[in-house]
């Protein structure tokens, strides 16, 4: 997985931010990354720019500004969604969300799971 990088940064530094990393395979077809998107409430979406193409171009698409971050390379940044209110924060570390993962949607919609 050439994103791991990328990955793995990106979701230790949203951990210290208490945000939600939503993973998404960048060969998803433009309808999917965007219901993907829609679906999960991103507030922010940022993209692995440096090792994928297909990342890139969802990143264009999206209007992301491609920026070159110290480590990671450049990474596409796009807009924050201030319609999507952020999620109460829990107390309890052990009941807060890690991560979020969808399902492919083969049969129907993608679906969510934390």
């Amino acid at each position: 997985m050439r994103e791991l990088p990328c990955v793995r940064g990106g979701s230790l530094a949203l951990a210290e931010l208490d945000a939600w990393p939503v993973l998404v395979n960048p060969r998803l077809s433009a309808r999917e990354v965007d219901q993907i998107r829609d679906h999960c409430g991103a507030r922010r979406v940022i993209y692995s720019t440096r090792v994928s193409p297909h990342a890139t171009q969802h990143a264009r698409r999206h209007g992301a500004m491609i920026e070159d971050v110290r480590g990671l390379g450049p990474i596409g940044i796009g807009r924050l969604n201030e319609r999507v209110e952020p999620e109460p924060l829990e107390s309890d570390p052990a009941n807060r969300v890690a991560a979020l993962i969808y399902t492919s949607g083969t049969r129907a919609l993608q679906r969510g799971s934390c």
